[in-house]
């Protein structure tokens, strides 16, 4: 739920950007495209860096690399520098950054004063193109990501999921990368990985960059350059497919020993590329609902009791999406709340959405737009988003009309026309008990999935 709602803040803070806040597209003098919201009266830069990635996807490669590979380009040196040297010079120049794996790419975001960008992008320069990937902290960093990836896998979300990506992705390398329940990848990771993924990963072609804050495009193509002046120029990977398999719609994760259950629907919806992200957005937070509206008062209606809905979306490359919505409940109410949540959904598709609820959604974004549309940070990330997912820079400045143009009329054709019927959702039990009724493949384990 978090994701989705940083997404929502991070969509609507550049519904009403004012014309002064402009996206604008450029190429550095190196030739690396980028795309530049000035914002005058901001008081840091910042620059957010994309590079596509083919290394989950490809049979033989650690998965585990672009995470513990992205900690270790930051914290285990670089350029010669010690680790708390390059910390202390970052800290000195009052500026924040990371490396981070996601599922399109590897990104790096860098926020600082304007001032300060010349001595910084030296120091992103090594980190990018000559890290020392220590051997030390490579094990330290893999042994703390280990820990809470085990952590992570114990709960019954993570597990249902899994569950799921077995189900739809079967053995495709990129499994492991989404799922990590294979803590192996962690002790088997060698340095020589990590290197063969930097080197394949890092360099200038494929590379796209989002900056934002009070500086213009010559300033801002300049430090572009400097920072990428340690990478080899590289070749653009191929945008990489992948295979959804089909299987049973329902499927039982039987663990004996939890205490809850959950109840997990998902299904595909047509990707951010085709232009639907605010429906999509909207219509989940209508389907979770508030109390007087969706799930949520349905379920306290029908159950007496009051649950945790979760709705979010979940994207497997630039080109496959899917939604997903669920709730953990009693083992003993799975059935009963089964029966409301399907009946909930079908009434939903079919047009029974809140009318006061949608207003006020379309309303709290407006209002939240005034308070986020200046922020560099929100600036960027939705600059880089909209170009990753395929649209012209030129429509950042026109989101505000995609909003208004969201009726509840057009959400509902939204609904009919590319969101699943009841029947056809997968749906993902985990629970202590065995279902009572027939129709589950009941697995004990969420690599089971896969042969359901």
């Amino acid at each position: 739920m978090k994701r989705l709602f940083y997404r929502i803040l991070a969509l609507v803070a550049l519904l009403s950007a004012a014309p002064a806040l402009a996206t604008t597209s450029h190429k550095s003098p190196g030739g690396i495209p980028f795309l530049l919201t000035e914002i005058a009266n901001a008081k840091k830069v910042v620059f957010r860096v994309h590079w596509p990635h083919s290394w989950p996807y490809q049979a033989g490669n650690n998965p585990a690399a672009p995470s513990v590979g992205a900690q270790l380009m930051i914290q285990g040196g670089a350029g010669g520098k010690m680790p708390l040297t390059l910390l202390q010079k970052f800290n000195e120049l009052n500026s924040t950054g990371q490396i981070a794996a996601t599922r399109a790419g590897m990104i790096g975001v860098l926020a600082l004063g304007k001032d300060n960008i010349p001595a910084a992008a030296t120091l992103v320069a090594d980190i990018l193109g000559a890290p020392t990937l220590d051997e030390k902290w490579l094990r330290r960093i893999k042994s703390n990501i280990r820990k809470t990836q085990a952590a992570t896998n114990k709960k019954l979300i993570q597990q249902a999921w899994n569950a799921i990506r077995y189900a739809d992705l079967h053995a495709q390398p990129i499994r492991g990368y989404y799922s990590g329940d294979d803590l192996g990848v962690f002790d088997r990771l060698t340095r020589q990985d990590v290197q063969r993924w930097h080197k394949q990963t890092f360099q200038k072609a494929g590379m796209i960059v989002a900056v934002a804050g009070p500086i213009t495009a010559q300033e801002a193509g300049q430090a572009i350059d400097l920072m990428a002046a340690k990478l080899p120029q590289g070749k653009k990977p191929r945008p990489q497919k992948v295979k959804i398999y089909k299987h049973p719609n329902r499927i039982w994760l039987h663990v004996p020993h939890a205490k809850k259950a959950l109840i997990g629907y998902s299904a595909s919806i047509p990707p951010n590329s085709k232009g639907h992200e605010v429906e999509d957005l909207i219509t989940l937070n209508l389907l979770r609902g508030n109390d007087k509206s969706g799930l949520l008062q349905a379920l306290r209606t029908e159950m007496r009791a009051t649950y945790s809905v979760f709705a979010t979306q979940t994207v497997y490359g630039q080109q496959t999406k899917f939604f997903s919505f669920g709730m953990e409940v009693k083992p003993d109410d799975v059935a009963k709340v089964d029966q409301i949540t399907r009946a909930h959904y079908k009434k939903f598709r079919n047009g029974a959405l809140n009318v006061d609820f949608f207003a006020a959604l379309r309303n709290n974004l407006a209002k939240t737009i005034a308070g986020n549309s200046k922020k560099p940070g929100i600036a960027a990330f939705m600059a880089l988003a909209n170009r990753l997912d395929g649209f012209d820079v030129k429509r950042i400045d026109h989101i505000v009309g995609l909003i208004n143009a969201t009726t509840l009329s057009s959400v509902k054709k939204h609904l009919k026309r590319d969101f699943p019927a009841e029947a056809d959702l997968q749906q993902i039990v985990v629970s202590p008990d065995l279902p009572k009724t027939d129709g589950y493949c009941v697995i004990t384990n969420p690599s089971q999935a896969a042969g359901c």
